[in-house]
Order: C-alpha cells, then sequence, then structure tokens
C-alpha cells in the first residue's frame, strides 16, 4: 500500500510533504497503515528500481525504438531520455528511460555517456536504436554525431519540427505575407486601440 501510495503520489507531481495531511484520510478509506512522507521518501529509490524492472520488461520484445531527449548543458536543468516504439497492435508506446539532473554543464560528449547508460540500464542493444528525436541546441547536435561514432550506427536523426519551421521561417521571403502582418500589427498597435486592462469597451478598428 506504502508503494502503491508513492508511486500514486509522485505520477500525480504531488509534493511529498502533502502526504502528511492526506494520511488519516488515506489510512481510513484504505483501512491500511501508511507512515510519514519522510519515511515514504526512503522508498523511492525501491520504486526506482522497480520501474526500471518494468521498463526492462516492456522493451524485451520490441524490434525497433526511438529515443527522444531533450535538455540543455546549463546548470541545475533537468537532462530526460524517453524511448517510443510501436507495439504489435499498432498503439504508439513511450517510455521514460532517465531523467538526470545538470550538476555541472553537459557537453556532448557527457550527455551522449549518459544516454548511452540509460539504453543500457533498460535493456535497449545499440541495434534496437533506429532514430532519435530531438531540438536543434548545438550540444544535441554533437550528442548525435558522438552516438553515431560509438556504436548506434543506424539512427536516423530527427531534429524539433517547430525549430526547423523557425530556422526556415528565417530565411524564407513571402511579401504577400509581410505585407498582411505588418498591416495587422499596425492595426492591433493603433493608438485608438483600448488599454487591455479598460473594461465595458468594445474596440472598433478605425474606418480605412
Amino acid at each position: 500500500f506504502r508503494m502503491v501510495t508513492l508511486r500514486t503520489i509522485l505520477s500525480a507531481g504531488i509534493p511529498m510533504f502533502k502526504i502528511d495531511s492526506l494520511r488519516s484520510y488515506l489510512e481510513r478509506i484504505s483501512g491500511e497503515s501508511l507512515t510519514s512522507s519522510t519515511h515514504l521518501a526512503q522508498l523511492i529509490p525501491m520504486l526506482h528500481d522497480d520501474l526500471m524492472a518494468e521498463n526492462v520488461l516492456a522493451l524485451k520484445d520490441t524490434e525497433g525504438v526511438s529515443v527522444v531527449f531533450d535538455g540543455r548543458g546549463h546548470h541545475g536543468e533537468l537532462l530526460a531520455v524517453l524511448v517510443r516504439w510501436v507495439d504489435p497492435n499498432w498503439k504508439i508506446r513511450q517510455r521514460l528511460i532517465r531523467m538526470h539532473h545538470t550538476d555541472t554543464p553537459l557537453d556532448a560528449r557527457r550527455t551522449s555517456s549518459i544516454i548511452s547508460s540509460a539504453l543500457a540500464g533498460a535493456g535497449i542493444e545499440p541495434p534496437k536504436v533506429i532514430g532519435v528525436m530531438r531540438d536543434f541546441a548545438s550540444v544535441n547536435t554533437l550528442c548525435v554525431e558522438k552516438l553515431s561514432e560509438w556504436c548506434y550506427t543506424n539512427i536516423f536523426d530527427i531534429p524539433c519540427f517547430s525549430h526547423m519551421g523557425d530556422n526556415l521561417g528565417g530565411h524564407l521571403v513571402v511579401p504577400t505575407l509581410d505585407l498582411v502582418l505588418s498591416a495587422w500589427m499596425n492595426v492591433i498597435n493603433s493608438p485608438l486601440a483600448p488599454p487591455p486592462r479598460e473594461k465595458g469597451f468594445r474596440w472598433r478598428p478605425p474606418p480605412f
């Protein structure tokens, strides 16, 4: 019961200290004995091992997976590593296999080492990794190159579509679109427009 409660609390994003406020209610409706948030926090490593074992079991029979990772090399950020695959029923599955806190800035070599370690811990062999999805940060680009140089030679690199569209949009020139957007921005920024917090006033565009 304690492990189920801990897993539910963490999955819902509820702070651990709130378990103390919910303890009496949970014990009353379940008939089970709970414990304090301090003691439950000590069970997190055990829960982590159980989740990793579930990942290994779920990924054991997969023929190919794609790796999704996102993070920055800045201090204090998180590097998330996920895997996605298609099951026999043609449903897309996803598992989080590593959440790494960047106590020091991450470079490409260390990021690729963390990803490789996460894949190995989940029981995923290099030939099963067929794709990598990530954003356009330079450290992530170099990370994919490092992974390709090591043993993940079959990966297909898929950069973030949003970043790709932004980069392409910066090089495209569409005169009609520029004209329409410029006119629209002029209307929005018109001094005749009401202040954002004014109430009871319905703005009408000026007559042209």
